[in-house]
């Protein structure tokens, strides 16, 4: 019997361009309804220039194309939401795909606040490089980053008004019913 402790395994992707297209599309699930609820119930979401708008397109864009030119995951593994959500109802990684952009469209949105934002968002996009990526590690982390030490006023705009606090809430609500019903049926374990 040995004295010390067993190590954990560690488990570090050098093929950064998987972790980035995985880590930026579970962002966005949580940043979509973020960005949904300051923009149509709000209309508090900063005045962008259109020039402001085609400098993050146009960054988004090239990371997953470049990206996605060498993507190899196994999404049977991990990978979030919508990468699962992408195979299963279209059979193919386009969504996922859309939904990468959209996190880093996202990401650069909230750079445009506040430097801090993109450091933060930069660490865990960077942080989490593992040969497989599980959405369940972000949450806890993402949330207490997002609402307690990111400078946007997005955080501050849902928390104004309870129906932007139910919205938000039934988002997650019906995630936890599809993982529900995920976790009855074995949908995943079926790809």
């Amino acid at each position: 019997m040995s004295i010390y402790p067993t190590l954990i395994p560690f488990s570090l992707n050098v093929d950064f361009y998987d972790s980035l297209l995985v880590n930026s599309s579970i962002i966005s699930f949580y940043l979509i309804p973020l960005f949904l609820i300051n923009f149509f119930i709000k209309n508090k979401i900063k005045k962008l220039n259109l020039k402001q708008i085609l400098i993050g397109a146009l960054i988004a864009f090239s990371i997953v194309f470049l990206c996605s030119l060498n993507f190899n995951y196994n999404y049977r593994m991990g990978g979030g939401f919508f990468i699962k959500a992408s195979i299963i109802l279209f059979d193919n990684l386009y969504f996922f795909y859309l939904t990468s952009f959209l996190g880093f469209f996202c990401i650069y949105l909230l750079s445009l606040e506040s430097r801090k934002n993109i450091v933060l968002c930069l660490i865990l996009i960077i942080g989490f490089s593992a040969y497989v990526v599980f959405q369940k590690y972000f949450e806890p982390m993402f949330f207490l980053l997002l609402f307690l030490v990111c400078d946007t006023k997005l955080t501050k705009n849902l928390l104004t008004k309870k129906l932007n606090i139910i919205l938000f809430q039934l988002y997650f609500f019906l995630y936890l019913g599809a993982a529900l019903i995920n976790n009855y049926f074995l949908i995943t374990k079926q790809l």
